[in-house]
């Protein structure tokens, strides 16, 4: 759950530099959970600046610090900011200078598109903006003979011709211009009439006939799950214009007998100004820039500078531990004061809520979690004399209507207990879980608490069937069939009942046709939106290292209902050869304080249990599954190295030799010795 803590703020320095210095920080934030991400797709933290003068400020020189005694820690390039605009710098640690880029992507697939099949050569000003393709055909991108990855089929031919129109409001705005192209076989790129892009077509600069034949085979690639590849439009002043534009595009096949043709053409413009609705098409991958320092600001609390191109402190802002996506700006009210803001706008006017420096203090429990035999009586207090406490025994998080707390409670049987300070004019206060199981067990106990609504509601909740459940096993469609990811609070006691691992964090069904079984295999995440990103604990003894961001309750899979141990016993058995086992241990577990039975503690198979268990970057990880759709990363490698199986005999040396080198042969033979000798029917 989102985690609030005390905020102490230093206003009086900012106050009054503030007035004389209509450049200023204007919004940061110290603890990025998602609220926004960079062209990495990673979430820094980030200082957000606003020019509320009436003139332009260039940062040339400009000074950005969280040391008052190093004002010129990052410094900015030559950069303005026009009356009125928002800038925003990402505090990573990357220390990057290039100037934004924001992409809007202006052609994608599935846009409408005038074409020609021809049979003779078109007019020589088809290429034009002032060229009448009324007589042209109008389809959707792209254009094949129908091999899957086409939306409008065309007769099988040497060639197709497309254009279409596209306006744009201001060209000085835009300081790249990428187009992408997934294609089959050769082509070229007009754009208003001047070519701007070839490929696998001969004679640079002379315009092939209709009836040229492309150089050599090329392959699309987005059907692989592979990005099109980039042409870069350059000398824009001279290609494009103010209004209304065209692209055209000439596709050619490798020979008249080829059975594929594929033109799938993507235009996208950046800009240094964010768009206001922006179209993003992932597969692109096209990789925006932004600022960012080489500091990273303290989420237990530090101060930001700003200082001019003389030594100058212009501006400055003492942050404290603000929550989680939470922001620290100035007032909607009162530009002079600095509030807290639950919902940031980063590089937009600040809005919404906001709330004082301050926020609620937390309860504290008299007796912590963990596994019991008796009867408790516990006892909660706060922080301060007129505090209101309320909690609740349904795993939910409190609020208002929850319980409010006027005594002990009595805790005869397992109980999760979730509590928080809420009072008026203040954030409120983190919500502390603790979970009471009476049982005895040697086993690890683990409790999973979240609202009863998100386990069990027939629309929303990820153990029951829903609306849309087909009637045969494993009952496609149903609730625990979605990709939902649950808010949870996971807590993990060893014998003799103490709790180890005490986090919140996000849970989603698990597994495959074991899903339709009663007891159902968990996934639990740490993710940085919950709270800590890992669980600090040695939950495998067999393992050497004690951090976790995954981890998996199992319920054996085709196993369940047999001995439950047989996954875990077999794979514990292949210890020792070449290839990772998830490391197995069983656990008793409840879910909101109802005992939910003996599932199996597995690690998570992702790029962290990868990294962990062979000593790699998580970020160098590559994860594919079936036939090489891709989980992380890209395909490039796989199609590289399965194209050259089928097009090459292993009998030959030097192609094992090849293979060799990028695929671990021990480790694959291991792999399926293993599967064989245990008679895996659920297997390849």
């Amino acid at each position: 759950m989102i985690k609030f803590f005390l905020l102490v703020l230093c206003l009086a320095f900012s106050v009054m530099q503030t007035v004389a210095q209509p450049f200023r920080i204007n919004e940061v934030m110290s603890s990025n959970g998602g609220a926004i991400t960079d062209s990495d797709g990673d979430a820094p933290d980030w200082i957000e600046f606003y020019n509320s003068g009436s003139v332009s400020v260039n940062l040339n020189g400009f000074g950005l610090s969280d040391k008052k005694d190093l004002p010129f820690q990052w410094i900015f390039p030559d950069y303005t900011v026009n009356p009125g605009e928002h800038l925003l710098v990402f505090a990573s640690g990357k220390d990057r200078l290039e100037p934004p880029i924001f992409w809007n992507t202006l052609i994608s697939s599935g846009d409408d598109w005038k074409y020609l099949v021809p049979t003779s050569e078109p007019a020589t000003n088809w290429r034009l903006n002032t060229f009448n393709d009324t007589n042209w055909l109008t389809g959707k991108s792209g254009f094949g003979f129908g091999d899957n990855d086409d939306s409008t089929i065309i007769p099988t031919a040497k060639s197709v011709f497309i254009r279409k129109k596209f306006t744009i409001p201001d060209a000085a705005l835009i300081t790249k211009l990428m187009l992408q192209m997934d294609y089959d076989d050769g082509f070229v790129a007009y754009l208003n009439g001047i070519e701007v892009a070839r490929s696998q077509m001969l004679n640079m600069g002379i315009l092939p006939r209709f009836d040229a034949l492309a150089s050599g085979q090329h392959e699309a690639l987005i059907y692989w799950g592979q990005s099109p590849e980039k042409f870069e439009i350059s000398n824009l002043s001279s290609v494009l214009k103010t209004g209304e534009n065209v692209l055209a595009i000439q596709v050619h096949n490798v020979e008249f007998t080829s059975s594929d043709l594929s033109a799938i053409p993507f235009l996208s413009a950046g800009t240094s100004k964010k768009p206001v609705s922006p179209r993003i098409i992932d597969i692109l991958k096209l990789e925006g820039s932004e600022f960012h320092t080489n500091f990273k600001i303290d989420a237990a609390g530090e101060s930001v500078y700003l200082t001019n191109q003389a030594g100058q402190h212009v501006d400055s802002v003492r942050i404290g531990v603000l929550p989680l996506n939470a922001s620290l700006g100035r007032s909607v009210k009162n530009p002079l004061v600095w509030a807290i803001f639950p919902t940031s706008t980063p590089e937009k006017e600040n809005m919404g809520p906001e709330f004082s420096a301050e926020s609620a203090g937390k309860p504290v429990f008299n007796i912590p979690g963990g596994v019991f035999s008796n009867i408790l009586k516990v006892k909660l207090t706060a922080p301060a004399m007129n505090d209101t406490i309320f909690y609740t025994l349904n795993g939910s998080v409190p609020s208002l209507k929850s319980h409010l707390y006027s005594k002990e409670l009595s805790v005869s049987k397992s109980t999760v207990i979730r509590a928080r300070i809420i009072k008026s004019g203040f954030l409120p206060g983190e919500t502390v879980t603790n979970s009471y199981i009476i049982y005895r067990t040697k086993l690890p106990v683990i409790s999973v608490s979240l609202d009863s609504l998100d386990l069990w509601d027939y629309n929303t909740g990820i153990y029951v069937m829903g609306p849309n459940a087909e009637t045969n096993n494993p009952y496609f469609g149903a609730n625990f069939w979605q990709d939902w990811e649950k808010a949870c609070h996971f807590e993990m006691m060893e014998t003799p009942g103490n709790k180890v691992i005490d986090v919140d964090a996000g849970v989603k069904i698990f597994g495959n046709w074991s899903r339709a079984n009663a007891q159902k295999s968990m996934a639990v995440h740490c993710r940085k939106k919950y709270g800590p990103e890992k669980m600090a604990y040695k939950i495998f003894k067999t393992r050497p290292f004690d951090e976790f961001y995954s981890i998996v309750l199992r319920n054996s899979g085709n196993d369940w209902n047999n001995s439950m141990f047989r996954d875990g016993l077999m794979s514990s058995l292949t210890t020792g050869l070449n290839f990772d086992q998830m490391a197995y241990r069983p656990a008793a577990i409840f879910l909101n304080s109802k005992y939910w039975g003996l599932l199996n503690l597995r690690e998570k198979i992702d790029e962290n249990f990868i990294a962990a268990n062979n000593g790699v970057n998580p970020a160098d990880v590559i994860m594919l599954e079936n036939d090489g759709f891709p989980l992380i990363g890209t395909t490039d490698d796989w199609v590289e190295l399965t194209s050259f199986l089928a097009n090459n005999s292993l009998i030959s040396q030097a192609n094992y030799d090849q293979v060799a080198s990028e695929l671990n042969i021990s480790s694959f033979t291991d792999y399926f010795a293993s599967q064989i000798f245990y008679a895996n029917h659920d297997w390849p």
